[in-house]
């Protein structure tokens, strides 16, 4: 594309993404609505911009846009991103969902990762502890449950693993406490 962003040259494999009437009647600008005039200069000027998604036909791709400052034209590439983008929008899916569940539930939820990092947890441990999101999430367990880690000998993995294999959804076998903010210690069970 030259410095004010119409298309000069492409190749086959560009017309067959962007589906459109022949390139060499549009501007870079019109295959990047977000792209603006003075932006196309700056780039043929200096080199570079960053990257953007669009979206052409029902394909996503990633356009990295590249300027010649010595030759005053610049280079656009883009490669397709639409399966990585599937993936994204399913997966934030799947985290708000997981944290509605998480969110409405009536009992204390804490997920604790290896090594016993928590790493959430919901309202109801935030009333029934006495501490906020983020005093918690990122913090050893310990600081919510001093004794979770000992029995066995404090061996976290082995701990951690054996609640993560279990098949049932009952209390555990043993009493632990809990300790709320202002320090006063009260009986749990885990599941």
């Amino acid at each position: 594309f030259d410095i004010h962003g119409k298309i000069t040259r492409y190749n086959k494999a560009a017309q067959e993404a962007i589906q459109a009437s022949p390139l060499e009647e549009k501007t870079v600008q019109e295959l990047l609505p977000d792209l603006g005039d003075e932006e196309v200069e700056n780039c043929i000027r200096a080199g570079v911009i960053e990257p953007r998604e669009v979206k052409w036909g029902e394909r996503w791709y990633i356009c990295h846009l590249r300027g010649v400052p010595e030759l005053s034209v610049g280079l656009l590439y883009a490669s397709e991103i639409t399966d990585a983008k599937e993936t994204q929008n399913e997966l934030r899916h799947m985290e708000r969902r997981a944290r509605a569940i998480l969110d409405g539930a009536a009992d204390s939820i804490i997920i604790v990762v290896v090594g016993g990092i928590v790493q959430a947890i919901n309202p109801a441990t935030t009333k029934l502890f006495g501490w906020e999101y983020d005093d918690i999430v990122g913090k050893n367990i310990d600081v919510l449950m001093p004794d979770f880690f000992e029995y066995r000998g404090g061996d976290r993995l082995c701990i951690l693993a054996e609640y993560a294999r279990r098949q049932s959804t009952g209390p555990v076998d043993r009493l632990s406490f809990g300790v709320r903010q202002d320090r006063p210690r009260f009986p749990s069970s885990r599941t």
